[in-house]
């Protein structure tokens, strides 16, 4: 399958599909929001989002993490504390059931204190396309 720039991994059948993004410490973009994670398709409904501490961010105060859209950049993950143990893992509950018009979604980390020097998170939005017609 040959895909274009901003757009989203569609198979041709009935199956889950997902983006996954790994955002570090040092992700460039990573406090400015821009941290692209990948494209919904137009139609794709989101069935869930779960994210999992790698490694914890270690800044003075806080690191939180949001994910979303251009529209509503915490539509998927709101106020997430990427400072927390690693291995911290939890299921989202904003955004499921959100029908895509082909968005791209960004993860958004904001730091308060002194800049980390270490930290990883994971994020998966995996969602649903109506195809089976």
């Amino acid at each position: 399958m040959t895909m274009t720039a901003n757009e989203g991994r569609a198979l041709p059948f009935q199956a889950v599909h997902y983006i996954r993004k790994s955002v570090a410490y040092n992700t460039p973009g990573r406090t400015a929001g821009t941290v692209e994670c990948g494209v919904l398709p137009n139609g794709a409904v989101v069935v869930d989002t779960v994210y999992k501490v790698v490694t914890a961010y270690n800044s003075g105060t806080s690191n939180t993490l949001i994910v979303g859209t251009t529209t509503d950049d915490n539509e998927f993950l709101t106020a997430i504390d990427v400072k927390a143990v690693a291995g911290t893992a939890a299921r989202a509950t904003t955004g499921l059931g959100y029908e895509s018009t082909g968005e791209v979604v960004y993860a958004k980390i904001t730091d308060v204190g002194a800049a980390p020097s270490a930290g990883e998170v994971d994020v998966v939005i995996t969602y649903v396309l109506d195809n089976d017609g």
